[in-house]
Protein backbone atom coordinates (compact mmCIF):
# COMPACT_ATOMS: atom_id res chain seq x y z
CA UNK A 1 0.00 0.00 0.00
CA UNK A 2 1.33 3.49 -0.73
CA UNK A 3 -1.18 5.97 0.21
CA UNK A 4 -0.32 9.62 0.91
CA UNK A 5 -1.62 11.17 3.79
CA UNK A 6 -0.49 14.93 4.30
CA UNK A 7 -1.41 16.23 8.01
CA UNK A 8 -1.76 19.74 7.36
CA UNK A 9 1.85 20.54 6.29
CA UNK A 10 3.19 23.75 7.61
CA UNK A 11 6.82 25.71 6.59
CA UNK A 12 7.57 28.68 8.01
CA UNK A 13 11.41 29.33 7.64
CA UNK A 14 10.89 33.14 8.92
CA UNK A 15 8.38 35.75 9.41
CA UNK A 16 5.91 34.20 6.89
CA UNK A 17 4.78 30.73 6.20
CA UNK A 18 5.47 29.56 2.86
CA UNK A 19 3.32 26.37 2.84
CA UNK A 20 0.40 25.98 4.90
CA UNK A 21 -2.20 23.74 3.83
CA UNK A 22 -4.62 23.83 7.13
CA UNK A 23 -6.27 20.44 6.40
CA UNK A 24 -5.17 16.49 5.34
CA UNK A 25 -5.05 15.56 1.81
CA UNK A 26 -5.12 12.10 1.29
CA UNK A 27 -4.29 10.46 -2.00
CA UNK A 28 -5.24 6.83 -2.58
CA UNK A 29 -2.99 4.22 -4.00
CA UNK A 30 -2.36 4.28 -7.54
CA UNK A 31 -4.04 8.00 -7.83
CA UNK A 32 -2.81 10.54 -9.81
CA UNK A 33 -3.35 13.87 -8.42
CA UNK A 34 -1.95 17.38 -9.30
CA UNK A 35 -1.52 20.44 -7.83
CA UNK A 36 -1.67 23.39 -9.79
CA UNK A 37 0.37 26.73 -8.77
CA UNK A 38 2.46 29.87 -9.90
CA UNK A 39 5.89 30.89 -8.82
CA UNK A 40 5.62 31.13 -5.45
CA UNK A 41 2.79 29.14 -4.38
CA UNK A 42 4.71 26.45 -2.49
CA UNK A 43 5.01 23.37 -5.18
CA UNK A 44 8.70 22.77 -4.79
CA UNK A 45 8.64 22.91 -0.57
CA UNK A 46 5.56 20.53 -0.60
CA UNK A 47 8.04 18.20 -3.16
CA UNK A 48 11.11 18.84 -1.16
CA UNK A 49 9.48 17.87 2.52
CA UNK A 50 7.81 15.10 0.14
CA UNK A 51 11.61 13.87 -0.25
CA UNK A 52 12.61 14.79 3.19
CA UNK A 53 15.10 17.49 2.09
CA UNK A 54 13.06 20.03 3.55
CA UNK A 55 11.67 19.66 7.30
CA UNK A 56 7.92 20.08 8.54
CA UNK A 57 7.55 22.82 10.84
CA UNK A 58 4.05 21.29 11.34
CA UNK A 59 2.48 18.51 10.32
CA UNK A 60 3.23 15.26 9.29
CA UNK A 61 3.59 13.06 6.17
CA UNK A 62 2.13 9.46 6.28
CA UNK A 63 2.98 7.05 3.22
CA UNK A 64 2.09 3.50 3.38
CA UNK A 65 0.64 3.87 6.69
CA UNK A 66 3.76 5.40 8.03
CA UNK A 67 5.15 8.60 9.50
CA UNK A 68 8.22 9.78 7.49
CA UNK A 69 8.71 12.14 10.25
CA UNK A 70 12.04 10.43 11.33
CA UNK A 71 12.48 9.00 7.98
CA UNK A 72 15.81 10.22 6.25
CA UNK A 73 15.42 10.74 2.10
CA UNK A 74 17.22 7.43 0.99
CA UNK A 75 14.97 5.33 2.98
CA UNK A 76 11.69 7.07 1.89
CA UNK A 77 10.81 5.94 -1.53
CA UNK A 78 9.97 8.68 -2.72
CA UNK A 79 10.72 9.17 -6.89
CA UNK A 80 11.73 12.46 -7.11
CA UNK A 81 11.65 14.45 -10.91
CA UNK A 82 12.76 18.04 -10.14
CA UNK A 83 12.07 21.06 -11.37
CA UNK A 84 14.80 21.42 -14.65
CA UNK A 85 16.05 18.11 -14.05
CA UNK A 86 18.62 16.63 -15.83
CA UNK A 87 20.96 13.81 -16.86
CA UNK A 88 25.20 13.39 -16.58
CA UNK A 89 26.18 14.28 -19.71
CA UNK A 90 28.78 11.96 -19.49
CA UNK A 91 26.96 8.99 -19.04
CA UNK A 92 25.16 7.38 -21.81
CA UNK A 93 21.37 7.50 -21.28
CA UNK A 94 21.42 3.88 -19.83
CA UNK A 95 24.26 4.38 -17.76
CA UNK A 96 21.91 7.42 -15.72
CA UNK A 97 18.77 5.35 -15.59
CA UNK A 98 20.70 2.58 -14.53
CA UNK A 99 22.55 4.58 -11.66
CA UNK A 100 20.33 4.38 -8.62
CA UNK A 101 19.69 0.56 -8.98
CA UNK A 102 24.11 0.51 -9.18
CA UNK A 103 23.80 2.41 -6.20
CA UNK A 104 21.03 0.61 -4.44
CA UNK A 105 23.86 -2.25 -5.06
CA UNK A 106 21.38 -4.95 -7.48
CA UNK A 107 22.86 -7.62 -9.20
CA UNK A 108 24.23 -7.23 -12.91
CA UNK A 109 21.39 -9.75 -14.01
CA UNK A 110 18.55 -8.41 -11.96
CA UNK A 111 19.62 -4.26 -13.17
CA UNK A 112 20.02 -5.22 -16.61
CA UNK A 113 16.65 -6.97 -16.77
CA UNK A 114 15.27 -3.92 -14.88
CA UNK A 115 16.97 -1.36 -17.53
CA UNK A 116 15.61 -3.28 -20.51
CA UNK A 117 12.22 -2.74 -19.11
CA UNK A 118 12.44 0.97 -18.33
CA UNK A 119 14.31 1.29 -21.77
CA UNK A 120 10.96 -0.45 -23.28
CA UNK A 121 8.37 1.75 -21.32
CA UNK A 122 10.32 4.91 -22.32
CA UNK A 123 10.69 3.73 -26.11
CA UNK A 124 14.28 4.12 -25.50
CA UNK A 125 15.71 1.17 -26.53
CA UNK A 126 17.76 2.33 -29.66
CA UNK A 127 19.10 5.61 -27.62
CA UNK A 128 20.53 3.73 -24.73
CA UNK A 129 24.23 4.00 -25.89
CA UNK A 130 23.39 7.97 -26.79
CA UNK A 131 24.28 10.52 -24.61
CA UNK A 132 22.38 13.32 -23.78
CA UNK A 133 23.22 15.59 -26.27
CA UNK A 134 22.67 13.49 -28.66
CA UNK A 135 19.32 13.01 -28.17
CA UNK A 136 16.35 15.25 -28.37
CA UNK A 137 14.57 17.12 -25.16
CA UNK A 138 11.37 15.07 -25.49
CA UNK A 139 14.07 11.80 -25.30
CA UNK A 140 15.50 13.32 -22.06
CA UNK A 141 12.54 14.00 -20.48
CA UNK A 142 11.50 10.28 -20.83
CA UNK A 143 14.64 8.80 -19.90
CA UNK A 144 14.51 11.56 -16.69
CA UNK A 145 11.21 9.84 -15.60
CA UNK A 146 12.78 6.21 -16.18
CA UNK A 147 15.35 7.29 -13.75
CA UNK A 148 12.94 8.45 -11.07
CA UNK A 149 11.07 5.20 -11.14
CA UNK A 150 13.73 3.03 -11.32
CA UNK A 151 13.48 1.79 -8.12
CA UNK A 152 10.26 1.13 -7.85
CA UNK A 153 9.19 3.95 -4.83
CA UNK A 154 5.91 3.53 -3.33
CA UNK A 155 5.32 7.30 -4.88
CA UNK A 156 6.51 9.27 -8.06
CA UNK A 157 6.95 13.61 -7.11
CA UNK A 158 7.09 15.46 -10.26
CA UNK A 159 8.00 18.95 -10.09
CA UNK A 160 7.00 21.09 -13.56
CA UNK A 161 7.01 18.19 -15.89
CA UNK A 162 5.23 20.28 -18.70
CA UNK A 163 8.62 22.44 -18.73
CA UNK A 164 9.82 19.16 -20.72
CA UNK A 165 8.99 18.55 -24.20
CA UNK A 166 6.16 15.91 -24.51
CA UNK A 167 6.35 14.11 -21.45
CA UNK A 168 2.35 13.60 -20.68
CA UNK A 169 2.28 10.32 -22.96
CA UNK A 170 5.13 8.92 -21.22
CA UNK A 171 3.63 10.12 -17.65
CA UNK A 172 0.60 8.25 -18.36
CA UNK A 173 2.44 5.31 -19.95
CA UNK A 174 4.44 4.66 -16.69
CA UNK A 175 1.84 6.14 -14.05
CA UNK A 176 -0.73 2.95 -15.74
CA UNK A 177 2.29 0.63 -15.66
CA UNK A 178 3.62 0.87 -12.52
CA UNK A 179 0.55 1.76 -10.42
CA UNK A 180 2.28 4.29 -8.99
CA UNK A 181 0.71 6.62 -6.67
CA UNK A 182 1.68 9.96 -8.53
CA UNK A 183 1.95 13.72 -7.38
CA UNK A 184 2.90 16.23 -9.79
CA UNK A 185 3.10 20.06 -9.22
CA UNK A 186 2.83 22.24 -12.14
CA UNK A 187 1.55 25.82 -13.34
CA UNK A 188 -0.19 24.44 -16.14
CA UNK A 189 -3.49 24.04 -15.32
CA UNK A 190 -4.62 22.90 -18.72
CA UNK A 191 -2.58 19.28 -18.89
CA UNK A 192 -3.90 19.08 -15.15
CA UNK A 193 -7.11 19.56 -15.96
CA UNK A 194 -6.12 16.57 -18.70
CA UNK A 195 -3.87 14.26 -16.64
CA UNK A 196 -5.14 14.40 -13.02
CA UNK A 197 -7.50 11.86 -11.09
CA UNK A 198 -7.67 15.19 -8.67
CA UNK A 199 -6.79 18.35 -9.04
CA UNK A 200 -5.80 21.57 -6.94
CA UNK A 201 -5.22 24.77 -6.75
CA UNK A 202 -2.09 26.16 -4.41
CA UNK A 203 -1.72 29.67 -3.96
CA UNK A 204 0.57 31.53 -1.49
CA UNK A 205 1.11 28.15 -0.11
CA UNK A 206 -2.67 27.59 1.14
CA UNK A 207 -4.98 24.96 -0.78
CA UNK A 208 -7.80 27.02 -2.19
CA UNK A 209 -9.83 24.06 -3.36
CA UNK A 210 -9.10 20.19 -4.26
CA UNK A 211 -11.67 17.65 -6.14
CA UNK A 212 -12.63 16.04 -9.77
CA UNK A 213 -10.71 17.86 -12.44
CA UNK A 214 -14.50 18.56 -14.06
CA UNK A 215 -16.01 19.77 -10.12
CA UNK A 216 -12.88 22.13 -10.19
CA UNK A 217 -13.72 23.77 -14.03
CA UNK A 218 -17.51 24.29 -13.73
CA UNK A 219 -17.88 24.81 -10.14
CA UNK A 220 -15.31 27.17 -8.97
CA UNK A 221 -15.01 28.36 -5.16
CA UNK A 222 -13.25 31.92 -5.74
CA UNK A 223 -12.27 34.25 -8.48
CA UNK A 224 -8.91 33.09 -8.11
CA UNK A 225 -10.22 29.33 -8.94
CA UNK A 226 -11.59 30.06 -11.72
CA UNK A 227 -9.60 32.10 -13.08
CA UNK A 228 -7.06 29.48 -12.94
CA UNK A 229 -8.01 26.89 -14.93
CA UNK A 230 -9.47 29.26 -17.91
CA UNK A 231 -11.91 31.84 -19.08
CA UNK A 232 -14.10 32.76 -17.20
CA UNK A 233 -17.24 35.44 -17.72
CA UNK A 234 -17.71 37.50 -14.72
CA UNK A 235 -20.83 39.40 -13.67
CA UNK A 236 -21.82 41.33 -10.96
CA UNK A 237 -25.66 41.26 -9.25
CA UNK A 238 -27.67 41.89 -6.49
CA UNK A 239 -29.42 38.42 -4.76
CA UNK A 240 -32.66 38.30 -5.07
CA UNK A 241 -33.14 34.72 -3.53
CA UNK A 242 -31.89 31.24 -2.78
CA UNK A 243 -33.87 28.15 -1.64
CA UNK A 244 -33.01 25.41 0.14
CA UNK A 245 -31.46 23.64 -2.93
CA UNK A 246 -28.97 26.54 -2.84
CA UNK A 247 -30.67 27.45 -6.16
CA UNK A 248 -30.47 31.40 -6.13
CA UNK A 249 -32.28 34.36 -8.50
CA UNK A 250 -29.91 36.97 -9.27
CA UNK A 251 -30.50 41.10 -10.12
CA UNK A 252 -27.93 41.64 -12.94
CA UNK A 253 -27.82 44.28 -15.89
CA UNK A 254 -28.63 41.03 -18.14
CA UNK A 255 -31.67 40.80 -16.63
CA UNK A 256 -32.64 38.14 -14.15
CA UNK A 257 -30.61 35.21 -14.11
CA UNK A 258 -30.17 31.68 -12.18
CA UNK A 259 -27.45 29.82 -10.87
CA UNK A 260 -26.19 27.42 -7.97
CA UNK A 261 -24.73 29.55 -4.97
CA UNK A 262 -21.20 28.25 -4.72
CA UNK A 263 -20.69 29.37 -1.08
CA UNK A 264 -21.14 28.05 2.71
CA UNK A 265 -21.55 31.84 3.87
CA UNK A 266 -24.73 33.09 4.92
CA UNK A 267 -26.12 34.84 2.55
CA UNK A 268 -29.55 36.63 2.35
CA UNK A 269 -31.51 38.78 -0.34
CA UNK A 270 -29.75 42.00 -1.53
CA UNK A 271 -26.78 40.58 -0.66
CA UNK A 272 -23.95 41.56 -3.59
CA UNK A 273 -23.24 38.80 -5.18
CA UNK A 274 -20.30 37.45 -8.37
CA UNK A 275 -21.98 34.75 -11.11
CA UNK A 276 -19.44 33.10 -12.85
CA UNK A 277 -19.76 31.27 -15.68
CA UNK A 278 -17.38 29.67 -18.54
CA UNK A 279 -18.04 30.91 -22.50
CA UNK A 280 -18.90 27.18 -23.33
CA UNK A 281 -21.47 27.16 -21.22
CA UNK A 282 -23.31 29.69 -23.58
CA UNK A 283 -25.69 29.15 -26.51
CA UNK A 284 -26.81 31.23 -29.20
CA UNK A 285 -30.52 31.77 -29.52
CA UNK A 286 -33.44 31.35 -27.25
CA UNK A 287 -33.61 27.44 -28.16
CA UNK A 288 -30.85 26.64 -26.58
CA UNK A 289 -29.97 24.31 -23.64
CA UNK A 290 -30.16 26.83 -20.95
CA UNK A 291 -33.10 28.68 -18.63
CA UNK A 292 -31.21 31.82 -18.28
CA UNK A 293 -31.66 33.77 -21.62
CA UNK A 294 -30.31 38.01 -22.18
CA UNK A 295 -28.79 39.82 -24.98
CA UNK A 296 -25.67 40.98 -25.97
CA UNK A 297 -23.87 42.85 -29.05
CA UNK A 298 -20.95 40.64 -30.70
CA UNK A 299 -17.82 42.85 -30.49
CA UNK A 300 -15.47 40.04 -32.22
CA UNK A 301 -16.19 37.02 -34.07
CA UNK A 302 -12.89 34.55 -34.04
CA UNK A 303 -13.17 31.44 -36.16
CA UNK A 304 -10.95 28.30 -34.59
CA UNK A 305 -12.11 25.04 -36.52
CA UNK A 306 -15.14 23.58 -35.13
CA UNK A 307 -15.32 26.80 -32.35
CA UNK A 308 -16.36 30.15 -32.83
CA UNK A 309 -15.29 32.56 -30.10
CA UNK A 310 -17.31 35.20 -29.80
CA UNK A 311 -16.49 38.60 -27.64
CA UNK A 312 -19.84 39.96 -25.87
CA UNK A 313 -20.67 43.58 -25.15
CA UNK A 314 -24.08 43.75 -22.79
CA UNK A 315 -25.56 46.75 -20.97
CA UNK A 316 -23.54 48.56 -18.14
CA UNK A 317 -20.74 48.14 -19.53
CA UNK A 318 -20.62 44.43 -19.59
CA UNK A 319 -17.65 42.36 -21.51
CA UNK A 320 -17.89 38.91 -21.66
CA UNK A 321 -17.34 35.61 -23.87
CA UNK A 322 -19.06 32.91 -25.38
CA UNK A 323 -16.93 29.65 -27.41
CA UNK A 324 -20.07 28.43 -29.44
CA UNK A 325 -19.85 25.50 -32.43
CA UNK A 326 -18.99 27.37 -35.78
CA UNK A 327 -22.26 26.06 -37.44
CA UNK A 328 -24.06 27.85 -34.19
CA UNK A 329 -22.27 30.91 -35.53
CA UNK A 330 -22.30 31.06 -39.50
CA UNK A 331 -24.94 33.29 -39.53
CA UNK A 332 -22.82 35.94 -36.48
CA UNK A 333 -21.44 39.28 -37.48
CA UNK A 334 -19.73 41.85 -35.62
CA UNK A 335 -21.44 44.85 -34.11
CA UNK A 336 -24.33 42.56 -34.45
CA UNK A 337 -27.16 42.04 -31.56
CA UNK A 338 -27.62 38.30 -30.55
CA UNK A 339 -29.97 36.42 -27.87
CA UNK A 340 -27.99 33.46 -25.66
CA UNK A 341 -28.80 30.75 -23.73
CA UNK A 342 -26.99 29.56 -20.85
CA UNK A 343 -28.35 26.67 -18.21
CA UNK A 344 -28.46 27.51 -14.23
CA UNK A 345 -26.30 24.75 -12.88
CA UNK A 346 -23.30 26.12 -14.97
CA UNK A 347 -23.23 29.08 -13.15
CA UNK A 348 -21.31 29.70 -9.68
CA UNK A 349 -23.31 32.15 -7.56
CA UNK A 350 -20.24 33.99 -4.95
CA UNK A 351 -20.68 36.94 -2.19
CA UNK A 352 -18.84 39.63 -4.23
CA UNK A 353 -15.58 40.19 -1.87
CA UNK A 354 -14.38 42.94 -3.46
CA UNK A 355 -17.82 44.93 -2.85
CA UNK A 356 -17.18 46.91 0.82
CA UNK A 357 -20.17 45.46 2.55
CA UNK A 358 -19.06 42.11 1.95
Amino acid sequence: MSRLILHKLYRCPGRQPILDLGQVIEISTGELVVLVGQAGAGKTVLARMLCGLEPCDGGQIELGGRSLSKVPPHQRRVGYVMQGDALWPHWSLSQNISFPLRCRGIGRKARNSRLRALLADAALEDLADLKPDQVSLDARGRAILARAVALEPDVLVIDEPFDQAGPLDQIRLVHEREKLTTLILTRNARQALSIADRVGLLSAGRLLQWGAPLEIYLRPESEEVARSFGPINILDGELESVDSRGTAVVRTVLGRLTGRLGTDRAVSAGDPVRLLFRPESLAHGTTGFGTNRFAATIDQRILDGPICHLGLRGPGGWRGAAAVLSVQAAGLKEAQAASFSLPAESVTVLLNRSDPLS
